[in-house]
């Protein structure tokens, strides 16, 4: 018996299943008889770091796989594609999802010995949120949470101590 595959860009949810088959399954055939048979064609994912967003959408679709960008606290410029997985060579059939990874290129920056208002002023510069609570805006910022240089994601509001004066505030819990 002589077989011969084909690949194809229909297929089912099987990794790589037979497609189908000439003769048809359970068909008996002779001696010496040649098979054909359909497998999906199989796609190497490219490397996609560094790329922007859209940029490794667009070559992802045009071999035939999905993009699925999830957002990551990453201090690579926005939309830079800063991951990905399946890892790069990994081999999937049509329309099979890649997720990456995107930037949000938000770095918390320092507000420590900023007033409270222009401490929360800065942070909504940087696409972050901020909560006064009971502090008044002319209080001193003695420390901060998380650290600045920290990536971050959109509107997360960073944990700021303050007090009226600076000798006398107590540190930040640890």
């Amino acid at each position: 018996m002589k077989f011969a595959a084909y690949e194809s860009d229909s297929y089912g949810d099987e990794p790589f299943p037979v497609i189908r088959t000439d003769p048809t399954a359970g068909e008996r055939v002779g001696a010496g008889a040649q098979v054909l048979i359909w497998v999906p064609r199989p796609r190497a994912v490219p490397p996609l770091d560094g790329h922007k967003q859209d940029e490794a959408c667009t070559m992802l679709v045009s071999i035939g796989l999905n993009c699925k960008p999830q957002v990551v606290a990453a201090s690579d410029p926005s939309g830079t594609v800063v991951g990905q997985s399946p890892a790069e060579g990994a081999i999937l059939t049509k329309g099979k999802p890649v997720t990456l990874e995107i930037a949000s290129g938000i770095v918390v920056p320092s507000v420590t010995g900023h007033s409270a208002q222009d401490a929360c002023d800065l942070l909504f510069t940087n696409d972050l949120s901020c909560a006064q609570g009971d502090m008044a805006p002319d209080w001193t910022v003695s420390g901060q949470s998380p650290e600045a240089g920290t990536p971050a994601l959109r509107a997360i509001s960073p944990a700021i101590c303050s007090c009226k004066k600076v000798p006398s505030c107590a540190p930040l819990l640890k």
